[in-house]
């Protein structure tokens, strides 16, 4: 299995240390530039450099530019806990689909803003 992973939580780290001690292929983990990160994420970059997975930052996960770049890891899934909608244009991109996570709950925890 072919797998990115998008946000920039402790939770997208999980994630992808299961993945790989799953033997699955993290080909890629992106997340929003350092600026723009709320002071709950965690470096997702870091991460990527010790685990020798590719690295990508966006503020438009819909943007032309990152969509050809998901486009070219010939995805199986993405795994999303972005803190945006995503539009059909990245959910058709993977083989079998996106899979999302809102960690808290509806509809009173809309999003992270501690």
């Amino acid at each position: 299995m072919k797998i990115a992973l998008i946000g920039s939580s402790q939770f997208v780290l999980d994630w992808a240390q299961t993945l790989i001690e799953e033997g699955c292929i993290v080909s890629s983990l992106l997340s929003l530039p350092h600026s723009l990160q709320r002071n709950n994420d965690v470096n997702i970059e870091e991460f990527s450099l010790l685990n020798n997975i590719p690295y990508f930052e966006t503020n438009d996960i819909h943007s032309s530019h990152c969509i050809s770049y998901l486009e070219r890891l010939k995805l199986d899934f993405i795994l999303s806990e972005w803190p945006f909608i995503l539009l059909k244009n990245v959910i058709n991109i993977p083989k079998y689909g996106v899979i999302g996570n809102h960690p808290t709950h509806l509809p009173r925890n809309r999003g992270r803003h501690l």
